[in-house]
């Protein structure tokens, strides 16, 4: 069995557009393998270990997939590492230079920072408020390395509007890139479109979600972070 690799790159299945909103219907797994295979992985991600009975997805780890054991489960954040057009599309993460910190941990305690950082006590807001400016920071020093305009976004990276989508190859991404996973996550349906994530973070918030209601270990993990980033 193929293991499932977290290494940026695109979707198998290409998109060959210019407009981020002509998105096409993909051959998704059906209901019943998403929760045949969630229910096998309990619900965790198999990379970084994050858990949820919703909202996770399937990754492929064979060439053609099509029974329940050709796919593994995957949270969000993992799942567009592998998917960088998704993501540019859905405006849902950027890239960043950021050596100092791996993709797994980003992956693994984002959603909880997210969640945490509005209504969060002062010492956590404003640890959280300093590492999305140095995400900011280090957003701009990717664009940078990478060829592109300072304030250039993930969309503008892999393509843009009017230039294809995989203008930007996986080859120039070395080791020191991530993938920085945003609180938003734009779908279109129709002629209008909506904002996935907050109905994501209200779930993992609620009685039946993941979080717990002590902030003790996300405000250590974000004073950890902000310790390695600063030196």
């Amino acid at each position: 069995m193929t293991i499932f690799q977290l290494k940026l790159g695109y979707s198998p299945v290409r998109i060959e557009l210019c407009n981020r909103y002509d998105i096409p219907v993909k051959a998704d797994p059906s209901d019943g393998l998403h929760a045949a295979v969630n229910a096998r992985d309990f619900g965790t991600c198999v990379s970084c270990g994050f858990a949820s009975d919703r909202y996770m997805e399937l990754a492929p780890i064979c060439e053609f997939p099509v029974a329940a054991g050709d796919y593994v489960t995957v949270c969000r954040c993992c799942w567009q590492v592998g998917n960088l057009d998704y993501a540019a599309i859905q405006r849902s993460a950027e890239l960043v230079w950021m050596p100092e910190l791996t993709q797994l941990e980003i992956n693994r305690e984002m959603p909880e920072l997210y969640a945490k950082r509005s209504g969060a006590e002062k010492d956590l807001a404003e640890t959280a408020k300093r590492l999305f400016d140095i995400f900011n920071e280090r957003r701009q020093q990717a664009s940078i390395k990478l060829g592109a305009n300072e304030l250039s976004h993930l969309w503008d990276l892999v393509g843009g509007e009017g230039k294809g989508i995989y203008t930007l190859l996986p080859e120039k991404l070395d080791d020191n890139f991530r993938l920085w996973p945003l609180d938003r996550i734009i779908v279109r349906v129709g002629l209008s479109e909506y904002d996935k994530y907050p109905q994501m973070a209200d779930y993992w918030q609620s009685n039946k979600g993941i979080f717990p209601n002590d902030s003790s270990s996300i405000a250590l993990t974000s004073q950890d972070w902000l310790e390695r980033l600063e030196v």
